[in-house]
């Protein structure tokens, strides 16, 4: 069975610092974009899938429910 969300996008606009993150799980990836008012450019790609994208000042944050340690359910990453 599948699970829901793989077939939704996280998507958060940080608009002081034009930059975009999109969570893809269905890809399980992450892109890092700057914009302007006619084009977007991929500034990076990150290649884990994430539940939930947001900006904390001008650090994104990605939160997925890949685990590194095993008394944990989700993790948390900023990103610049």
């Amino acid at each position: 069975s599948t699970d829901q969300f793989d077939y939704v996008l996280s998507v958060s606009i940080h608009d002081s610092t034009q930059q975009l993150l999109v969570g893809v799980p269905q890809l399980r990836k992450t892109y890092l974009f700057s914009f302007n008012s006619t084009n977007f450019t991929l500034i990076n790609t990150l290649d884990h899938p994430v539940r939930s994208t947001s900006w904390l000042d001008d650090a994104g944050l990605l939160l997925s429910d890949t685990t590194t340690l095993p008394w944990t359910k989700s993790r948390t990453q900023a990103i610049n």
